[in-house]
């Protein structure tokens, strides 16, 4: 500026409204000045301007350059625009919108951010996200998706395989799963194969995107059914209150392979229970395991009901077995067959509590064995021994019908009397019922019994035999109402003086006896005679004679003697009669 705005000379009064406007140009005259220099004013030196001094400009033009706080502006805009973000500490505050791919680390990738660790010798992970821990429920990372029919997903890679942790497929899907393999183009791509599937609402499904209760793992190879296990609740056990039941399907229960159950130290078991029987309150508790002593037992309510000791002896009411079994307070029912061991040992068959009554060496035990060192011919002949010794009056019974039918006892057999006084001792059990012995073959059998008043008898099936009445003799049958065809013996008197009588000895034992031989009686009498085969000797026939009949014979002779010699005596008589009357 060379000439004033209002010129005035030496001793001018001013003006109002001169001063006024001197203000008013001045003021404009500073709000347009732009520090140039030259013509326009004095140009600013580098310190004309105070450093805590405000200033405010609508642009800034540097010629050479532009520095605040020691940056280059000019230089650090440059580097902006290739590096777009670099910061060397302190924070970014404010929103930061990103248009494109981001490398952190590394040069952009495909991905929208791509984070790469350093080298190997830094032990920091590339990525944290982190939260302050009172907001957002802890929540450090939130991935969606925003429509269409997939879920929000998370691939993991490991080498060449990839898992998905994602949400369900579909619109409406609620679930959680994790895949295998799959995930975007360079992980393999798709949905990837479920192998663990979470429902909304906590169901979990092991290769299963359909569980079928809170926990259904199911495996590949098993029948329908039998593929699972499944642990959901029901109300078909106990008391109809919810249980936890594991199985589903035909695998309904629990099924496993070399289970392995540990030791409750407190309660001194490593057991399993079941209960409550029959799903009421009153039911009973099963506890099924191992004990202590390393035994192992079943118990009901607490009551041991048998216990197996490590020896292998099992106990039925006690927990103390003094045998392979042991049971107590009760008896023993077999349906099938009981096969002890063989031998004649304390250790075979059936063996009772030896000196059960006191004293030494009473037994008592059932046996079968084979005599050792058998004959030839004889080895598969066997022995079943029935026992009880020790003492001469142990016995051996056999009771039925809640009596004492056959007792053994000191060599003697009682059959009815519990003490036989004879080697055989058998006591009636009514009149007509004694002995009897059958024929192998036809069913002919001989009884031998006393009949009642004190009478013996030995009588044949066909009625014929013999009895013994008090008086010790012998008696048989002779009722006119036994017989048939009954006609006086005639000319007996010859044929009995035919018979030879002799002495003679017995080949087998040398003894001297009288009698007859039944071949020549078999030439006079042959109905006396009869045969008999010995299957002992070879079956040799023997022939044999009817003793008895010989004094029916005697007497049929007396007669014919006695009438002979009448009729002689009578003839004898007339002669003498006849020469009398002649004198």
């Amino acid at each position: 500026m060379s000439e004033p705005f209002y010129p005035a000379k030496s001793g001018d009064p001013i003006l109002a409204d001169t001063w006024n406007n001197m203000q008013i140009k001045t003021r404009d005259e500073i709000r347009a000045h732009t520090h140039r220099g030259a013509d326009d004013g004095r140009q600013l030196d580098g310190d004309s301007i105070s450093a805590t001094s405000w200033l405010k400009v609508s642009r800034v033009d540097a010629a050479v350059s532009l520095s605040v706080g020691g940056v280059d502006l000019a230089s650090k805009l440059s580097t902006l625009d290739t590096q777009k973000l670099a910061l060397a500490g302190g924070s970014l505050t404010g929103p930061l919108s990103v248009n494109a791919n981001v490398g952190i680390g590394v040069a952009a990738g495909t991905k929208r951010l791509l984070v790469v660790a350093p080298g190997s010798g830094n032990q920091n992970a590339p990525l944290e996200l982190r939260s302050g821990g009172d907001t957002g429920w802890g929540i450090g990372a939130v991935i969606r998706t925003t429509g269409g029919t997939e879920g929000a997903g998370l691939v993991l890679r490991s080498r060449a395989k990839s898992w998905q942790l994602r949400g369900e497929q579909g619109a409406t899907a609620t679930g959680l799963q994790i895949t295998e393999d799959g995930g975007d183009a360079d992980t393999g791509s798709g949905l990837g194969t479920p192998r663990i599937h979470i429902k909304s609402g906590g169901s979990v499904g092991l290769n299963t995107t359909d569980p079928q209760g809170a926990l259904d793992i199911r495996l590949t190879g098993a029948a329908a059914g039998f593929d699972r296990f499944v642990v959901n609740t029901t109300t078909d056990w106990g008391s109809g209150a919810a249980q936890v039941t594991i199985g589903a399907g035909g695998g309904t229960g629990l099924m496993i392979n070399n289970p392995h159950v540990i030791w409750h130290k407190t309660e001194n078991r490593a057991s399993i229970r079941y209960g409550l029987s029959g799903g009421v309150a009153t039911g009973l508790f099963w506890d099924v395991g191992a004990r202590v002593g390393n035994a192992f037992s079943f118990s009901v309510n607490g009551t041991q009901t048998m216990w197996m000791g490590a020896d292998g002896s099992v106990g039925i009411g006690t927990v103390t077995p003094g045998a392979r079994l042991d049971i107590q307070g009760g008896g023993l029912r077999v349906s099938g067959a009981i096969m002890p061991s063989i031998g004649n040992a304390p250790g075979n068959g059936i063996q009772f509590p030896e000196d059960a009554w006191g004293g030494t060496g009473d037994a008592a035990f059932i046996r079968y064995y084979r005599v050792p060192n058998p004959l030839p011919g004889e080895e598969e002949n066997g022995r079943l021994v029935i026992a009880c010794t020790n003492e001469p009056g142990d016995s051996i019974i056999f009771n039925q019908a809640g009596a004492e039918r056959m007792t053994l006892v000191n060599g003697f057999v009682g059959v009815g009397t519990p003490r036989p006084s004879t080697p055989l001792h058998i006591l009636q059990q009514a009149s007509n019922s004694g002995l009897r012995i059958q024929e192998n073959t036809s069913g002919r059998f001989m009884d031998i019994c006393f009949e009642g008043q004190g009478t013996f008898h030995l009588f044949h099936s066909n009625g014929n035999g013999q009895w013994m009445q008090q008086d010790g003799i012998w008696r048989g049958p002779s009722d006119a109402s036994l017989k048939d065809n009954i006609t006086s013996l005639q000319d007996i008197l010859p044929r009995v003086l035919a018979l030879r009588p002799v002495s003679f000895n017995w080949k087998n034992t040398g003894d001297l006896n009288l009698g007859l031989v039944a071949q020549e009686v078999e030439t006079v009498f042959p109905e006396l005679v009869s045969e008999l085969k010995l299957e002992s000797a070879g079956g040799k026939v023997i022939k044999g004679l009817a003793h008895q009949a010989f004094s029916v014979l005697a007497i049929a002779a007396l007669k014919e003697l006695k009438q002979q010699y009448d009729e002689r005596l009578a003839a004898l008589e007339q002669r003498l009669q006849n020469q009398e009357l002649k004198s």
